[in-house]
C-alpha cells in the first residue's frame, strides 16, 4: 500500500468510526430520552441539571409532609365537627331536661343519653390518625383523655406541638392540643357533659333550675373552645394549600428547565441520527473502494 493510500485509507477508517460514534450517540438519546447522562459529556449542564433535580426531591419530600400533616388536620377537624355536634345535643338535652313539666323518667331517659354522648365525646377526643397517632394529645403516643379513679376524665397527653416543614421556611402544627379543643381538666367538655347529667339526676328544681344554668354556661364555653379550635385548623389547611401551589410553580420550572438542559431534542436527535447514518454509508462506500485501490495496487 502507497504512502498516499496509507492516509486515505487511515482517513477513510477515522471518519467511519466517527459517524458510527455519532449514529450510536443518536440513538442512545432517543432510546433514552436523554441528552446527557455524564458529566463529561456537558460539565455545566450535568452540574445545573443535579442541582435541579435535587431541589425537586427537596420539594418532592415537602409536598408528602404537606400530604402527612393535612390528613391529619383534616381528621382533626372532622372529630372536632363531631364533638360540636355531640355537645350541641347535649345543650339541647339540658334546655329539655330544665322544663318543669318534665317527668322523673323523662329525666332518667334523658340522663341514658347523655351517658351515651360521654362515651362517644371521649372515643372522638381520643381519635388516631389511622396510624395509631392521637390526634389531639399533643407529642404524645397515648390516649389523649382518660377517667381517673372516680370517673372523671383529665387530659394525659402533654403540651408538645410537631412541626411540619412544608416549603423551605415554612411549617405548620400537624395537630391540636387536647387542652386547646376540649378544655383543660377543671373545665373541660366532659366536666360540663357530668354538669347536665347531674342537673338532671337533682331532685330539688331549684337546684336542677341551678344546675342546668351552669353547665349551659359550661356547654357554650366549650363549644366556643372548639369551633375556635376549628377555626385554626382551617386556616393551617389553607397553609399547606398554598404551600403546595407555591411548591407546583416552582416544581414546573424547575421541570422545564431541567429538560431543556438534559433530555433529548426528538426532532434534533431524529435529524442527527438521519445524517449520521448518511455519513456511515459513505465512508462504508470509501472504505470499501479505498480497500479495492490497494489490492489493484498491490497486484499490479
Amino acid at each position: 500500500m502507497r504512502v498516499a493510500s496509507t492516509t486515505i485509507y487511515r482517513q477513510v477508517v477515522a471518519a467511519m468510526q466517527q459517524a458510527q460514534g455519532e449514529l450510536a450517540t443518536a440513538q442512545q438519546q432517543l432510546s433514552s430520552g436523554q441528552r446527557i447522562t455524564r458529566a463529561g459529556e456537558d460539565p455545566s449542564a450535568f452540574s445545573s441539571a443535579s442541582r435541579m433535580t435535587a431541589r425537586l426531591s427537596e420539594l418532592a419530600g415537602y409536598g408528602r409532609a404537606g400530604d402527612r400533616a393535612e390528613h391529619r388536620l383534616s381528621m382533626a377537624e372532622t372529630r372536632i365537627a363531631q364533638g360540636a355536634d355531640l355537645l350541641g345535643r347535649v345543650r339541647e338535652i339540658a334546655v329539655q331536661g330544665n322544663n318543669a313539666t318534665l317527668s322523673e323518667s323523662d329525666r332518667v331517659a334523658l340522663a341514658g343519653e347523655v351517658a351515651q354522648i360521654r362515651e362517644q365525646l371521649l372515643q372522638t377526643a381520643n381519635a388516631t390518625d389511622g396510624e395509631g397517632r392521637p390526634l389531639f394529645a399533643g407529642t404524645a403516643d397515648g390516649a389523649a383523655f382518660t377517667p381517673d379513679a372516680g370517673g372523671v376524665v383529665r387530659y394525659s397527653g402533654n403540651a408538645g406541638t410537631r412541626l411540619v416543614a412544608i416549603n423551605e421556611g415554612s411549617t405548620v402544627a400537624d395537630g391540636e392540643r387536647g387542652t386547646a379543643v376540649f378544655g383543660g381538666d377543671s373545665a373541660n367538655a366532659f366536666a360540663a357533659v357530668d354538669a347536665v347529667a347531674a342537673a338532671l339526676a337533682e331532685p330539688d328544681p331549684v337546684a336542677r333550675a341551678d344546675g342546668f344554668a351552669a353547665s349551659l354556661d359550661a356547654l357554650d364555653a366549650r363549644l366556643e373552645q372548639l369551633n375556635l379550635a376549628r377555626g385554626r385548623i382551617g386556616a393551617r389547611l389553607s397553609a399547606i394549600d398554598r404551600a403546595g401551589a407555591v411548591r407546583d410553580a416552582e416544581n414546573e420550572q424547575l421541570t422545564a428547565a431541567r429538560s431543556a438542559l438534559v433530555d433529548t431534542d426528538i426532532t434534533r436527535a431524529v435529524t442527527d441520527m438521519a445524517q449520521a447514518g448518511n455519513r456511515l454509508s459513505a465512508t462504508q462506500q470509501a472504505y470499501l473502494q479505498v480497500q479495492q485501490q490497494s489490492l489493484f495496487d498491490l497486484i499490479r
